[in-house]
């Protein structure tokens, strides 16, 4: 990946790396929910190539206008503004994944984007969305969706400037004793489902 396509350091990379090595053998669709440059969906995409799953589906979806304002949480992200992370392109990013012919590339919030896809189980989800509602709706569409054994990878969970992020995550993995739960020393959260 190149350095200006992810804001993930080496470290957070490396925990996404090992998820899907973990989970690559379920041989199921995939998803990217807050993709900026993409950098981070290039990065899934090879590594479920190099983990022998290269064909399966993989949906990527951002606004690629940066945060709506409607989706803002007052109380918890004062952080966040609407706009944030708007400098990326859908049509960039879409060009930038054209070589994985497994990658389908979403411009919607995820509360738009998720009629959309595909019911199936998922082995692999990976949230970076900064703010409450968005993760919010992505666990309660994914957790439920998630096969056993399969993984979603929640970004900024536990950092000083995505406080809805730890919010959201706790209040919903609360209400699923069906998924271990390891808060990494990277601000991120994996969730693996049970069975």
């Amino acid at each position: 990946i190149h350095d200006d396509r992810t804001m993930l350091r080496f470290e957070r990379l490396f925990v996404v790396w090992q998820a899907i090595k973990n989970v690559s053998h379920l041989k199921l669709p995939a998803v990217e929910v807050g993709s900026f440059r993409g950098g981070s969906s290039y990065f899934i995409a090879n590594a479920f190539k190099a983990c022998g799953a290269s064909g399966i589906p993989i949906h990527v979806i951002d606004t690629f206008e940066g945060h709506c304002a409607s989706e803002i949480a007052d109380s918890v992200d004062v952080y966040h503004k609407p706009g944030m992370f708007a400098q990326t392109s859908f049509e960039d990013v879409k060009k930038y994944l054209s070589g994985f012919k497994n990658v389908t590339v979403h411009k919607n919030s995820f509360a738009d984007a998720a009629p959309r896809l595909p019911q199936t189980l998922y082995s692999f989800a990976h949230i970076d969305v900064d703010i409450y509602l968005p993760t919010k709706q992505c666990l309660d569409y994914f957790i439920p969706r998630l096969a056993g054994g399969g993984v979603i990878v929640v970004d900024d969970y536990g950092a000083d400037k995505c406080p809805g992020v730890k919010k959201a995550v706790d209040e919903i993995a609360a209400k699923h004793p069906d998924l271990y739960t390891w808060h990494m020393q990277t601000e991120q959260i994996v969730l693996v489902k049970k069975g």
